[in-house]
């Protein structure tokens, strides 16, 4: 009898699937493949964001955090940005600095 210990395999599967999602967001930032929210653009308004700056931060983003909601906080050097994934298309949820 083999004994495999699920919570490591669980854990392999979820790193797969978070260096998907990560390269997903890089990807469609750089080839500006992004869906903006009313929200998003408003937020972005009011932060004095572009579409451009918004794409080079996720593109640049180095910190991806799974929220409970199932979108992604994506942490760039100077904006947060809320995203979330339906097949291969980013939606932009919201944008803050910080």
């Amino acid at each position: 009898m083999v004994n495999i210990d699920l919570s490591s395999v669980l854990q392999e599967r979820l790193k797969v699937k978070r260096a998907d999602v990560i390269r997903l967001i890089k990807s469609a930032s750089r080839d500006r493949r992004l869906v903006f929210t009313g929200h998003a653009l408003d937020e972005m308004d009011v932060e004095g964001e572009t579409q451009e700056s918004v794409a080079r931060a996720l593109h640049t983003a180095k910190s991806f955090t799974l929220q409970d909601n199932g979108r992604w906080r994506v942490h760039g050097d100077e904006l947060t940005v809320i995203v979330q994934m339906e097949d291969s298309t980013v939606f932009v949820w919201t944008v803050f600095t910080g």
